[in-house]
Order: C-alpha cells, then sequence, then structure tokens
C-alpha cells in the first residue's frame, strides 16, 4: 500500500514538472527569435569583420580574404574555425 502512495505522488509531481517544463517552452519570445535571425547573415552574405558571430549557424565564418571581392562575407567553416566559434559561444540561430 505505501508502495502504491509513493508512486501515485511520483506520477502526480512528475506531471506538474513537465507542465511547467512545457510552460517554459512555449514563452519564447517569437520577435527577440526573429531579431536574433535577422542579426545574422546566411552563408556568401555580407558579414561584420573579425565577428565570426555574425554569420548564421556553426557552419558559417565571416572571411574578409577574397581575390576578386571586396569587403566581408560569409563561408562555410573548416574544422578548426568551428571549433574555434563553438569556443566563442555564438548563439544558435
Amino acid at each position: 500500500m505505501k508502495f502504491a502512495v509513493i508512486l501515485l505522488f511520483t506520477l502526480v509531481v512528475l506531471a506538474v514538472a513537465s507542465e511547467s517544463v512545457e510552460e517554459d517552452t512555449r514563452e519564447i519570445d517569437v520577435e527577440e527569435f526573429q531579431e536574433q535571425q535577422r542579426g545574422c547573415a546566411d552563408l556568401r552574405q555580407p558579414c561584420t569583420k573579425g565577428d565570426d558571430c555574425s554569420c548564421c549557424g556553426s557552419d558559417g565564418v565571416c572571411n574578409c580574404e577574397h581575390l576578386h571581392k571586396t569587403g566581408c562575407f560569409c563561408k562555410t567553416a573548416g574544422p578548426y574555425e568551428k571549433l574555434k566559434k563553438w569556443f566563442k559561444r555564438c548563439p544558435k540561430y
């Protein structure tokens, strides 16, 4: 009998906890997320010099060394560049 009461109590606590977690995930500010999306550039788009976080995703880094173009553009990162960007803790878009 004690086991059944403890099991029932545990299930109620888990149900309440999972509802609060679901509510927290639903409260993501959509406007803030869209602003962050606009704050980064896709591959082959202009980016901020020296700021790899200005390129979206973990695969994009800012490259300012081009033979035929002036300016800085996002390019696909190599393994070292991905690791370097990961250590910067850039927001994930």
